[in-house]
């Protein structure tokens, strides 16, 4: 799973003085889902070697696969983790043109 923010609604006011900045962020979100590499094969190979799976039916065990790998992701923290990575890009974009800043953090 790849989770961030989108950066173009980011918000931001400064202030007159250039001492503080009020940047308004979005929530992260999962915007990209994917199977992990040979997990769908592992899950198969649970069931029987045996076992004829139409197209239909392997689709459906690929979307569970996906589901319970979105589940982890989320319940480890994932969408935290992406707030946390945007504040630090930010900051750094923010303080390597103004060293002194101070940064008020607010979510939309």
């Amino acid at each position: 799973m790849l989770a961030g923010i989108d950066f173009r609604k980011i918000d931001y006011k400064i202030s007159k003085d250039y001492s503080k900045i009020t940047v308004i962020l979005p929530k992260a979100k999962i915007y990209k889902y994917y199977q992990v590499p040979k997990t769908f094969k592992t899950y198969l190979d649970e069931e029987s070697i045996f076992t004829n799976i139409s197209s239909g039916k392997r689709h459906e065990l690929e979307d569970v696969i996906v589901e319970k790998g979105k589940k982890k992701a989320l319940d480890s923290g994932l969408l935290e983790k992406a707030d946390k990575n945007a504040k630090i890009l930010i900051e750094q974009m923010i303080k390597s043109k103004y060293k002194n800043i101070e940064i008020v953090w607010k979510e939309k």
